[in-house]
């Protein structure tokens, strides 16, 4: 079955250096070259030096079929926290790093954009985290995540102690340097390097991983997506303040009096990906998932003549000293 063609596109992009803005232009001329109507986010348009057809952010939902972000993983964290929620469908052209969220590659967009324009595509949802602060009762401060939210103190190298709750029950108290609740998506990113499970996107579930605990027994922990996360710390007058990090990009600052309410969005954003996706193959390329490891060969043999040369060369006489 055909997916919906697109007609009208918003794009995005932090427009970093040279080479991001030239994908830009050669992204928006071919657009237009297809007839398709293109809208640019406006701080996009400003660093591209053009006011023609741009939106504040917020708008380009109400008049796009589709949003380009032109960027890296972040670039596209930014946006689904922006316009995701809108409902409209996200796809990314890497000119990042890795790029688990970007599919298409920036020397080769036009092949999979055009498939895309004529309804060749499917959309995955991926579900976000809703994090909020609690003082007194009452949600202060609040955010959303769609790779994470990490809990830590602003000290450098120091630990907090802290109880989790899993829908009131309580999971364990530690001492750590943090915390890190994460997506499926979010399952590549900070999560991954800092232990925790590679989880299948399309898992209804949160992943639980310590950062640096103090015991041999806390291990990264995954449960039900419809479950409550809250976090209390257990030094109620502690003078260091607690950080709260969404996506890396977002951070709310309270102190340990609080808690912390971390649960699923009832939204969720929509990814465009190509017929022929397949997560398997991403984390081949990106990270050499399953690859078997090679050794190089440390060992220098020695060839064969010389370890005859070796073998009769006579020993060196000692010279002993004149008895006295």
């Amino acid at each position: 079955m055909m997916s919906k063609p697109v007609r009208k596109i918003g794009i995005f992009s932090r427009i970093q250096n040279q080479s991001v803005a030239k994908t830009l232009r050669s992204l928006i001329c071919f657009l237009r070259e297809h007839g398709e109507d293109v809208y640019l986010e406006k701080e996009t348009a400003r660093k591209l030096g053009t006011t023609e057809s741009a939106l504040p952010f917020e708008k380009i939902p109400e008049v796009a079929d589709l949003i380009v972000v032109v960027g890296g993983d972040g670039a596209f964290l930014g946006a689904s926290r922006a316009v995701g929620l809108s409902g409209i469908p996200m796809v990314g052209i890497n000119t990042g790093h890795l790029g688990f969220l970007t599919d298409i590659a920036p020397d080769n967009f036009r092949e999979p954009l055009t498939k895309i324009m004529a309804g060749e595509y499917y959309l995955e949802q991926r579900f976000m985290l809703n994090t909020g602060i609690l003082e007194n009762g009452a949600i202060t401060q609040s955010s959303l995540a769609l790779n994470e939210t990490v809990i830590q103190g602003n000290l450098a190298a120091h630990m907090i102690d802290f109880s989790v709750y899993i829908d009131d029950n309580l999971m364990y108290t530690i001492k750590a340097d943090g915390l890190i609740i994460s997506t499926p998506t979010g399952s590549t990113a900070y999560s991954l390097s800092a232990g925790g499970p590679i989880v299948d996107p399309s898992l209804n579930v949160i992943v639980l991983v310590p950062m640096f605990p103090h015991s041999l027994n806390c291990r990264p922990f995954v449960f039900r997506a419809t479950s409550d996360v809250k976090i209390k710390f257990e030094i109620q007058d502690c003078t260091e303040d607690i950080i709260v990090s969404c996506d890396g990009q977002v951070a709310m600052k309270t102190s340990s009096s609080a808690s912390i309410l971390v649960r699923k969005s009832q939204e969720s954003i929509q990814i465009c990906h190509l017929k022929n996706y397949d997560f398997f193959n991403v984390l081949r390329s990106k990270i050499g998932f399953g690859e078997p490891i090679r050794h190089p060969e440390v060992r220098e043999e020695i060839p064969e003549n010389n370890v005859s040369d070796i073998a009769e060369e006579p020993e060196a006489e000692l010279d002993m000293p004149e008895p006295l």
